[in-house]
């Protein structure tokens, strides 16, 4: 027999699909765009030079014109205790309060004093701490100083650093030439 099918029943036992719904939010309208801020145009400007590089070159110039004549008198130089004073403060000399021995340091910056002078090392003559040379103000530096006070070949007198007189002590002209050869107390004019 053949099986009849009630589309009917069928239709029934089916439950009907029920649309899905989504909620769609609403878009907002987009904000007008806002003209843009003119910008400033800068006027040509002339650059300024760093004064601190400017500085630095001058010192470095001293420098070299300082050291040129420092060699003059101590080839084997580890450190120049004549300097510009462009780059260095002086303070008023002290002896070291440890004994010393004459040095070729010592014995070189107290050439280079008296050369930049144009004085000759003679025993009791007394040179200036800060000199000129080529148009750049010098002065022996602070320790090297004491130290040559302390070691007994010069006094210091003075009421200020940069006022500072070096006197050479009895037998100090022939230690200095002792210690920086007869060579340089030639190139630097200093023999009597």
């Amino acid at each position: 027999m053949p099986s009849t099918i009630n589309t009917a029943a069928a239709a029934s036992t089916v439950a009907p699909v029920a649309a899905a719904t989504v909620a769609v939010k609403p878009t907002k309208a987009a904000k007008p765009v806002k003209p843009a801020k003119p910008v400033a145009v800068a006027a040509a400007v002339e650059s300024k030079p760093d004064p601190r590089v400017e500085r630095a070159t001058r010192i470095a110039a001293d420098r070299t014109a300082v050291s040129a004549l420092y060699a003059t008198f101590e080839a084997a130089r580890v450190s120049v205790p004549v300097k510009a004073l462009s780059a260095f403060k002086p303070l008023a000399t002290t002896a070291h309060p440890i004994a010393r021995n004459p040095s070729t340091r010592q014995a070189a910056a107290i050439a280079a004093a008296f050369s930049a002078s144009g004085l000759k090392l003679v025993d009791g003559k007394s040179a200036p701490r800060v000199f000129e040379l080529n148009g750049v103000r010098s002065c022996i530096e602070n320790g090297v100083l004491r130290d040559a006070v302390s070691s007994g070949l010069i006094t210091v007198t003075g009421d200020t650093p940069e006022t500072e007189k070096l006197t050479l002590r009895p037998k100090a002209s022939a230690a200095i030439a002792g210690l920086i050869g007869a060579t340089a107390i030639k190139a630097g004019k200093l023999a009597a």
